[in-house]
């Protein structure tokens, strides 16, 4: 998933289900993310950071698709 290329918290459904909620980091930047379903999260980032944790989920995403 694009958000384990920033992300170090496990987000298995295991030991992160569907409705968790953790505060955690994304590359270098504090954010709220919550776990809405099976393979989607919401993310909640401070505004000033929100270009550079869209690159790095881009960059994510990008990694995740080869």
């Amino acid at each position: 998933a694009a958000i384990n290329a920033g992300c170090p918290q496990d987000l298995s459904l295991k030991a992160f289900p569907v409705g968790a909620c953790s505060r955690t980091v994304f590359g270098k930047v504090e954010i709220v993310l919550l776990r809405t379903g099976g393979d989607a999260f919401r993310m909640e980032v401070w505004r000033s950071f929100s270009d550079y944790a869209f690159g790095l989920l881009a960059e994510g995403a990008q990694d995740a698709a080869v």
